[in-house]
């Protein structure tokens, strides 16, 4: 049986039988209305045997949220370990951010952003044939040093539980014409969050701000670049640990978009 009933009348007494009972006690409708059901729906993941769990507390649960904003965490973001070196580690310091990320366009070019991640895990959410979890967070220790974030989205198949990330990239017409494979930073950034998140696969889809098309690239787990990245860690890692700075960079400086402009020119930036 495909993915969605439908189109050719009511399902059959055979299809019916396979429902689950809310489902299978519509039967054929009035009128040869067609029961729209996705085919799977009923198998929800079963206990162990002998299991039967009560589920943990939900007040716990968020007492123990609530807390971690309290703590004095400091950690590298998987969105950050490729691009500025000099960004990640004050990051990790917790500097102080400076204003420039207040420029009215800046501000406005985030917002889109964030408006086009949104659209895209609405869309995903519902979906009939997954279940969606947006902003799946993960905290991981790798290489001594606390790595935080959140990929933009797994996708759970309903029917057998197959499962893949998502990572939205908005991007504007003339890179996005230019797009013919994944950017370099993109790959190795889905690469971690698989490894992180238990994942086989992330799908980078992007997003063209100007006309709306999309593109979209699966990337698998490539043990090769889990090793790239344990490297930058120990590399990031030792500036922090030593007290130190990296070399600025111009290739990788985005002054448009770092929060540390400040403090990173009272630290002999040209910036």
């Amino acid at each position: 049986m495909s993915g969605v009933l439908g189109g050719g009348g009511p399902p059959t007494a055979a299809v019916v039988a396979r429902l689950p009972p809310t489902l299978a006690s519509l039967g054929p409708q009035p009128g040869g209305a067609v029961v729209r059901v996705l085919d799977g729906l009923d198998r929800v993941p079963a206990l162990p045997e002998g299991v039967d769990e009560c589920p943990p507390s939900l007040v716990e649960a968020i007492d123990d949220v609530c807390r971690d904003f309290t703590e004095d965490h400091r950690f590298f973001r998987p969105s950050m370990v490729f691009g500025c070196k000099r960004q990640s580690v004050f990051h990790h310091r917790r500097a102080s951010a400076d204003n420039s990320k207040q420029n009215p366009k800046m501000l406005r070019i985030l917002a889109n952003g964030t408006a086009v991640h949104e659209v895209v895990q609405n869309y995903l959410g519902r979906h009939p044939g997954y279940w969606f979890a947006p902003e799946s967070k993960v905290a991981v220790e790798v290489e001594g040093k606390l790595i935080r974030g959140s990929c933009d989205g797994v996708m759970i198949r309903r029917s057998d539980l197959y499962r893949f990330g998502v990572e939205i990239k908005s991007i504007n017409d003339a890179g996005f014409r230019l797009l013919k494979s994944p950017k370099d930073a993109h790959v190795a950034q889905a690469s971690l969050y698989a490894r992180l998140h238990g994942l086989p696969w992330i799908v980078l889809l992007y997003w063209n701000k100007n006309s709306q098309d999309l593109k979209e690239f699966p990337v698998r787990y490539d043990p090769q670049r889990w090793e790239d990245t344990k490297a930058r860690i120990r590399e990031l890692g030792g500036y922090v640990d030593r007290g130190e700075l990296p070399e600025y960079d111009v290739n990788t400086c985005s002054t448009e978009f770092c929060g540390y402009l400040r403090v990173c020119r009272k630290n002999g930036a040209p910036v």
